[in-house]
């Protein structure tokens, strides 16, 4: 049986939560751009021990990590829709 409801229209709901994830994503992808551009100029200031620059640099490698990961994720989708179409 289908669990959709009487009158429901998967496809629509399905390309609303595809243009939701996209938006989502975009707009995350800027933030996190934003994030690491903030953290790079923070590692330039020189207020900061060697200790702090350290942490400073682990957080930008698991944020490099994260954007790249996102990157993989946004390339799923849209190998998923073109094989849809």
């Amino acid at each position: 049986m289908n669990d959709e409801p009487i009158g429901s229209n998967s496809d629509s709901k399905n390309d609303f939560e595809v243009e939701a994830i996209k938006d989502h994503n975009i707009m995350s992808s800027e933030i996190l751009n934003n994030i690491i551009e903030q953290l790079k100029e923070e590692i330039k200031n020189d207020k900061y021990s060697k200790v702090k620059k350290a942490h400073l640099y682990t957080m930008l490698s698991y944020l490099y990590l994260v954007k790249h990961g996102q990157q993989r994720v946004e390339a799923s989708i849209i190998v998923a829709e073109a094989a849809e179409k």
